[in-house]
C-alpha cells in the first residue's frame, strides 16, 4: 500500500510544480461569476452593451446580440457599468415570484473527432470520437462524458475501447466541498475486458475554480465489477477512489489540464489501477479548439500474456455548443 500511496503522490507533485508559481496571483486576485447586464467602455472610446458573464482581474467575458460572445483584457478597459434599469426590473421580477429564486443554470456540451493515418512499409490508422454534456448551478453538477477508440494495423483492428461516465455532485453549504455520485463504464477489448462498471459515491472540494486555474480533490469508494472476454471468470471487488483534476491557463488562451485516478484494492492487498489523461488545449475561436491528449493506463495485475502499461496519444478537434 506504502508503494501505491509513493506512486500517487509522484504523479500529483509532477504535474502541480508549474501550478506553484501563480497561487501567489490567485490569492490576490478576485473574481467574479455573477452574470448581469452592462456595458463595457473601452479606452479607445468605444463601448459594448451586453450580458457580462464572467469577470476577473485579467479578462472580462460578455455576450453580445451582434458579435456574440468576446473576451477583452482588462487593460483596454476603462470601466465597466451595470444597466441599473435592467437591475431594476429583475429585482422587481424577483418579487413577483413570492420569494421564490431561480438557480442559474448553464449547460456546456462539446464534441471531438481525432483520427490519425500513415501509410508506407506499414499501414495504420486510428479514430477517437468523444462528446461530454455538463450543466453546472450554483449548488449542483450534472455531467456525461463518453469516448470511442479504434485503430488498427494492415487492415487488422489492433485497438478497440470505449469508456463512459456519469456524475452528479452537490455542494454542501461551504460551496468549496461536494459530495458525489457516479458510474463509470469501458471496454477494452485487447486487454481482454469485456466490460467494467464502477459505481461509487464520495466527497470533493474545490481548491480554485477560476478560469484561470482549476484545481480539486476528491476520494470515492465504488464497487468494481469486471467481466473478461477470454470467458475466465468475472472478478468483483471493493476500490477507493482518489482523484486530482488540475486545468491551468498557461499563454493567451493556451490551456492544460491533468485528470489523475487511482483505484486502490480493498479486496486484494497491493493491487491497483491508475488512469491519467494529460491535455494540452489551443482554442482556434470561440467554438474550436485543437487538443494533444496524452492518456496512460496502468494495471498491476492484468491477465496473463497483458501487458501492465498502455499508453495513447491522441490528436483532436473539439467542437463546443
Amino acid at each position: 500500500m506504502r508503494s501505491i500511496i509513493r506512486i500517487f503522490l509522484n504523479r500529483i507533485l509532477r504535474i502541480s510544480v508549474c501550478s506553484r508559481q501563480i497561487l501567489p496571483l490567485l490569492l490576490l486576485s478576485t473574481f467574479s461569476v455573477s452574470a448581469y447586464t452592462g456595458e463595457i467602455h473601452l479606452k479607445n472610446g468605444d463601448r459594448i452593451s451586453g450580458k457580462i458573464i464572467r469577470e476577473d482581474a485579467s479578462i472580462a467575458v460578455i455576450d453580445t446580440n451582434a458579435a456574440g460572445r468576446l473576451h477583452i483584457e482588462k487593460k483596454f478597459i476603462e470601466k465597466i457599468e451595470p444597466d441599473k434599469k435592467k437591475e431594476v426590473a429583475s429585482k422587481n421580477e424577483a418579487k413577483g415570484e413570492e420569494g421564490k429564486s431561480e438557480k442559474a443554470c448553464l449547460w456546456e456540451g462539446k464534441f471531438s473527432l481525432g483520427a490519425d493515418e500513415s501509410g508506407g512499409n506499414t499501414k495504420t490508422s486510428q479514430l477517437n470520437v468523444s462528446g461530454s454534456l455538463n450543466r453546472k448551478t450554483d449548488s449542483d453538477e450534472f455531467t456525461a462524458s463518453g469516448s470511442a477508440y479504434y485503430g488498427s494495423s494492415n487492415k487488422k483492428m489492433d485497438t478497440q475501447e470505449w469508456r463512459a461516465l456519469l456524475r452528479y455532485a452537490v455542494s454542501f453549504k461551504n460551496k468549496s466541498w461536494y459530495r458525489f455520485v457516479k458510474i463509470e463504464g469501458d471496454h477494452d477489448r485487447f486487454n481482454d475486458i469485456g466490460y467494467r462498471l464502477v459505481p461509487s459515491l464520495g466527497a470533493g472540494y474545490w481548491f480554485s475554480d477560476q478560469e484561470d486555474f482549476k484545481a480539486l480533490l476528491e476520494c470515492g469508494l465504488g464497487y468494481e465489477h469486471t467481466s473478461y472476454r477470454s470467458g475466465g471468470g468475472d472478478k468483483s471487488q471493493t476500490v477507493l477512489i482518489p482523484r486530482i483534476f488540475l486545468d491551468k491557463k498557461l499563454i493567451g488562451n493556451l490551456r492544460v489540464s491533468e485528470n489523475l485516478k487511482l483505484y486502490p484494492s480493498l479486496s486484494y492487498g497491493g493491487q491497483y489501477r491508475l488512469y491519467s489523461e494529460t491535455s494540452l488545449i489551443n482554442p482556434i475561436n470561440e467554438k474550436l479548439a485543437l487538443r494533444f491528449t496524452l492518456i496512460e493506463e496502468y494495471d498491476s495485475n492484468p491477465l496473463s500474456g497483458v501487458k501492465k502499461n498502455d499508453y495513447r496519444v491522441i490528436t483532436a478537434l473539439d467542437y463546443s455548443f
